[in-house]
């Protein structure tokens, strides 16, 4: 039967939509003119109906109906069997063999670069890093102070602000939450004193996160920082902050806080004695969130781990120390991680939400004893907001957005969708309609359910856009987007740029992953917080999935060995964090593209290398690394060059040892050697 048949029937049944298709379809063989007529016939029936409903998989109707709770129990059962069996299949261990993992001609005066110590080294980011005074921007500091009521506290602070010992320039903007008191009296106050300048909005309710973005908006200056009301800065406040910005502007800094009462000192008192409030006694506080108790005084919780931790250097979560009240950062920052999330609008958790995304961007976190700042407790000593409240309400947030640390993997019978999935799987796509969906339902189809697949077509012209509409538009797991045939580097920046989740494994969109690959990977991930990556073992496999032969494997990782050849095999998963810290995938080579990739990456952070088959890898001829031999030979000596380069080791050279294009065979020396 033709299409033009075919397309008759579904359209006098009444399913114009498959007609649609097949006069489509018919359209791309024999041109448009010969079928404008019946598309349009279809189009006018379809007016007002969806164009495509995503076809669903089990793991995601079972995710939807545990929230839902529609779905009958027999139907949900039928879900939970259906995952049980993924969970049977587990994927092969491999037998190996003991290796040198330093190859026997690594030069003995090779040294690569150093690690960082923990995910958050910003010693070590400094040091390979030189940023010094290359923000963009005004010089200075422009500081926000969300402010609501509490006329006499702010005052206070204000007059703290005037006491600044600095050379930088610096503008306070106060930013009213649309308190009920008149606060105007009191900026005018501070107008010949402050550069100084003051926005509103209405009160619809706790609102902070809106008001500190609507403060941020109007600052002028490279280097902001939030401010509270209530937390009266130390002279040296302003300098310190600036200081540590113009030395590393990739650095969100958090200060200290101590507890004071100044409900009987006067604004005027504080402006005479500039050492007055970092002289008062600390105070034992009535609100027990966020503070110790030391049956003396309350202490800021945080700064014994400030102590332990090297002042957040050694820390792998510093983003759950990132206290919104006392913070600085490079302005930039909001264009790279966003702005506060204003879905928050009950007290707690915005804090730890938005440094979260600052981590994940590639910011590092650095707490300074120059940033003090002196909480004052309220008048009566009791809050305004009800904060034990507050943050049961915003917990539930968090745990929905911040998937690195404060989610855990749930149970099937109880697992449901999340706003940020704390798994992404990207597919860069080109023509491969024959494959496409396979490769899609062996992402979806994991054991670990918190995933979502995030694909880039990039400009394919045989039916690959238009299959991954069909099956996946509106699918609340897959996204995919579109782009003008731009190649695998420009693609799999696109794809890898659509990932919300923290952990990013790759997909290749001819291929498909074994059942418990996620699962694998992220074992290893939840052990060591410090690894950047995480990579397994393939099979290579004819295009019906019958066996050929299992891929090369190199058992045991180290960098010097990834130096000399690519043993990042297939499956490969790494942190958004530590793709944030490259430049990203090269998009000016065709080949070797993931090699310099991973050498990238291997820049950054340590690799663990799990030798189980979790990947198949089909072969049918048109892979790229078949048919271009001798361009990803020459591009497979060009990225480790690069990579020696970046590390500093430019007087290494690594050259081919023949012009074979399918010997790799190289000479790695020194060039310093060469010339004594």
């Amino acid at each position: 039967m033709s299409y033009f048949e075919q397309a008759r029937k579904f359209f006098s049944e009444g399913d114009y939509r498959e007609a649609l298709k097949l006069y489509q379809k018919a359209a791309e063989i024999f041109g448009e003119k010969v079928v404008a007529f019946n598309i349009k016939q279809c189009m006018e029936k379809l007016e007002g109906q969806p164009m495509y409903s995503p076809v669903l998989d089990n793991i995601t109707k079972l995710l939807l109906a545990n929230a839902e709770g529609k779905e009958a129990p027999e139907v949900i059962k039928s879900y939970i069997d259906f995952y049980n069996q993924l969970k049977k299949t587990k994927s092969a261990e491999l037998e190996v063999k003991k290796v040198n993992p330093i190859p026997a001609d690594w030069p003995r005066d090779l040294v690569l670069a150093p690690l960082p110590a923990s995910t958050n080294d910003y010693s070590w980011y400094g040091a390979k890093n030189r940023v010094s005074d290359t923000h963009t921007g005004e010089l200075g500091l422009s500081i926000v102070v969300p402010t609501f009521n509490r006329s006499k506290i702010l005052d206070i602070t204000l007059a703290c602000l005037v006491n600044q010992r600095t050379e930088y320039p610096f503008e306070v903007i106060v930013a009213d939450d649309g308190s009920k008191e008149d606060l105007t009296p009191i900026i005018r106050k501070y107008e010949s004193k402050l550069d100084i300048k003051f926005v509103r909005q209405k009160d619809y309710g706790y609102q902070l996160c809106a008001v500190r973005n609507l403060g941020l908006r109007t600052a002028k200056y490279s280097f902001v920082s939030i401010l509270d009301c209530d937390m009266a800065p130390d002279s040296k406040w302003v300098q310190s902050y600036v200081d540590e910005l113009r030395n590393n502007d990739n650095i969100a800094l958090v200060g200290p806080r101590k507890y004071v009462d100044t409900s009987m000192l006067t604004a005027e008192e504080v402006m005479a004695n500039p050492a007055l409030i970092s002289s008062l006694p600390e105070v034992l506080t009535t609100e027990t969130l966020g503070r110790s108790n030391t049956g003396e005084k309350s202490v800021d919780w945080r700064l014994e781990h400030f102590k332990n931790t090297d002042n957040l250097r050694l820390c792998d979560t510093p983003f759950r120390f990132f206290s919104g009240g006392n913070v600085a950062f490079a302005k930039k920052w909001l264009d790279i991680a966003g702005w506060f999330d204003e879905e928050f609008t009950h007290w707690g958790g915005e804090d730890n939400e938005f440094g979260y995304r600052l981590y994940r961007a590639g910011c590092f976190f650095k707490s300074i004893d120059g940033g003090m700042a002196y909480h004052q407790e309220p008048p009566g000593k009791e809050n305004e907001t009800d904060r034990a409240a507050g943050k049961a309400v915003t917990i539930k947030i968090v745990q929905q957005k911040v998937p690195y640390f404060y989610r855990k993997l749930e149970p099937i019978e109880t697992a449901t969708l999340k706003k940020v999935p704390l798994v992404s799987i990207y597919i860069p796509a080109y023509n491969c309609s024959e494959y496409i969906e396979r490769c899609v339902n062996s992402a979806l189809n994991q054991t670990v359910t918190d995933l979502e697949v995030c694909i880039c077509d990039d400009g394919s012209t045989d039916g690959t856009l238009a299959l991954l509409k069909e099956l996946y538009t509106d699918h609340p797991r897959v996204r995919f987007m579109t782009q003008t045939n731009g190649g695998i580097g420009k693609a799999s920046n696109s794809a890898v740029r659509m990932c919300r989740g923290f952990y990013i494994g790759q997909l290749d969109s001819d291929d498909y992953l074994e059942p418990d690959a996620v699962e694998v990977c992220l074992k290893e991930f939840f052990a060591d917080r410090k690894l950047a990556c995480v990579y397994t073992t393939n099979r290579n496999v004819n295009p019906d999935g019958s066996l050929i032969a299992n891929g090369y494997n190199w058992p045991e990782y180290s960098r010097e060995k990834l130096t000399t050849a690519m043993i990042c095999h297939h499956f490969r998963m790494f942190t958004a964090r530590a793709w944030n810290l490259t430049s990203g995938f090269d998009e000016k080579i065709t080949n070797a593209v993931d090699y310099d990739m991973y050498l990238k990456l291997s820049e950054v952070g340590p690799f663990k290398h799990i030798n189980k088959i979790c990947y198949n890898r089909v072969l049918h001829g048109e892979n790229t690394s078949i048919k271009k031999l001798g361009l990803q030979k020459e591009n497979h000596f060009k990225v480790v060059q690069k990579s020696l380069n970046r590390q500093g080791k430019d007087m290494f050279s690594y050259t081919a040892f023949s012009d074979d294009d399918s010997c790799r065979r190289y000479v790695l020396i020194n060039n310093s050697e060469l010339s004594r």
